[in-house]
């Protein structure tokens, strides 16, 4: 069991959540979290990532009080080193409303026992809190890995894959490949997926350019993610490695480690975690039922058959698109410009893109990218122009003829 002052410290900000889900309805994470401080837990929150990962441990108490303080949800990370092991981890997630549930690795191989003897010890338990692992795909036993876990209870799960090279070139094939897996994987077993996201230079990998950071939050989503853990936080430097190459050192964190100084990583993932907090309220009710690109395809995947759903054509040069529907049987559609690359911005990389729409569907609503209103888009011979930024994607509803814009048009609070 959690010891008493522990429960009693994090009850004590449990007034601070009242307001939020725990955990919440999105996971908004970044892996390798700053240091227990007020400021770089600030800081994280400013970044629009709404949950942590903190060590079990003798800090524990310290730095779980200080995120719920930040107005932050905590993941136990390594919950069977907590005094009283994953029994504590979920009576914790049960009495402590910061707690959102456990981390149980974040680079999961095949040969790591660790997390499944979590696994072992939480399944026996009354309560089953969130349980939560990013598993390796290096080796190509990634798959088979997730499968055995979530067979054994694991609930909540990433796939670690890195893609943009250093080099400017990405692994575009294995990139969707691992989309269209976690898909399928979190569809058997009605788990929560989230969406690994490249931010930082590491090994022979590089930072993540604007375009690439967007590409990689938009098609995530695309395909069904129902969270975002971003790569990485802070990379702890010492200062005279920090001082002799300033230059590498930002390309490897988020944030200053010496100074707190934000990045423009920083900036981008901010900036991007307001869309996705303004699409989520509509976005969350959705379920995604088939995924196709136009333009440039990358193998293994389809392209968009001609005639078969309510756009029935995409002309640009690159770009995917996922079909939704609602609970109203109502068809939406999320159209992505995956346009990006190596010192891009999206600006740059920005593209217009062509949409011939089923002639039954002439009314077209967008959810929009600041606000989650819905705006009404123009339509002309059952055609539509998007131009986007590279990476980004447009959330629209396709109203079908009958169904009259006044209907959607009377809805767009259901948007907020």
């Amino acid at each position: 069991m959690p010891s008493p002052m522990l429960t009693s410290a994090l009850l004590a900000l449990g007034g601070l959540l009242s307001a939020a889900e725990v955990p919440p309805d999105i996971l908004l994470m970044a892996l390798e979290p700053p240091p227990a401080t007020p400021d770089l837990y600030a800081a994280y929150a400013e970044a629009g990532l709404n949950t942590i990962s903190v060590a079990a441990g003798p800090e524990f108490e310290t730095a779980a009080a200080l995120a719920a303080e930040a107005g932050l949800s905590v993941l136990v990370a390594n919950p069977g080193a907590m005094e009283g092991g994953t029994a504590a981890c979920a009576a914790l997630a049960e009495s402590c409303p910061a707690i959102a549930g456990c981390m149980l690795g974040a680079n999961v191989t095949s040969a790591d026992g660790d997390a499944a003897a979590q696994l072992e010890g939480l399944k026996h338990l009354d309560t089953h809190p969130l349980a939560l692992a990013f598993i390796s795909m290096s080796n190509g036993k990634g798959p088979a890995t997730a499968e055995r876990l979530l067979g054994t209870g694991l609930n909540a799960f990433g796939l670690r894959a890195f893609t943009l090279r250093r080099d400017g070139s990405e692994d575009r094939a294995g990139y969707f490949d691992h989309l269209a897996r976690a898909r399928e994987l979190a569809g058997t077993h009605g788990t929560r997926w989230l969406g690994f996201v490249q931010v930082t230079e590491t090994g022979d990998f590089r930072f993540a350019s604007e375009s690439d950071l967007r590409f990689q939050v938009y098609s995530q989503l695309a395909f069904g993610a129902r969270g975002l853990a971003y790569h990485r936080y802070w990379l702890s430097i010492p200062p005279e490695a920090w001082q002799a190459d300033p230059a590498a050192g930002m390309r490897r964190s988020m944030v200053n480690p010496i100074t707190g100084e934000r990045h423009y990583t920083w900036e981008n993932v901010a900036a991007v975690n307001r869309e996705v907090r303004a699409l989520w309220p509509v976005l969350s009710t959705l379920r995604v039922n088939d995924v196709f690109f136009a333009g440039d395809v990358p193998p293994g995947m389809r392209p968009l058959p001609f005639g078969n759903h309510p756009i029935r054509a995409i002309t640009g040069q690159s770009a995917l698109v996922s079909f939704l529907r609602d609970a109203d049987n109502r068809d939406w559609a999320f159209v992505v410009n995956t346009v990006h690359g190596m010192q891009r911005s999206a600006q740059g990389t920005e593209r217009t893109l062509r949409i011939q729409l089923d002639p039954a569907i002439p009314p077209v609503m967008e959810v929009d990218r600041t606000d989650g209103s819905l705006k009404p888009v123009s339509v002309n011979r059952n055609e539509m122009y998007l131009t986007l930024p590279g990476g980004t994607g447009a959330l629209l509803l396709l109203t079908p003829r009958g169904a009259g814009s006044g209907e959607a048009q009377a809805r767009p609070e259901s948007a907020q």
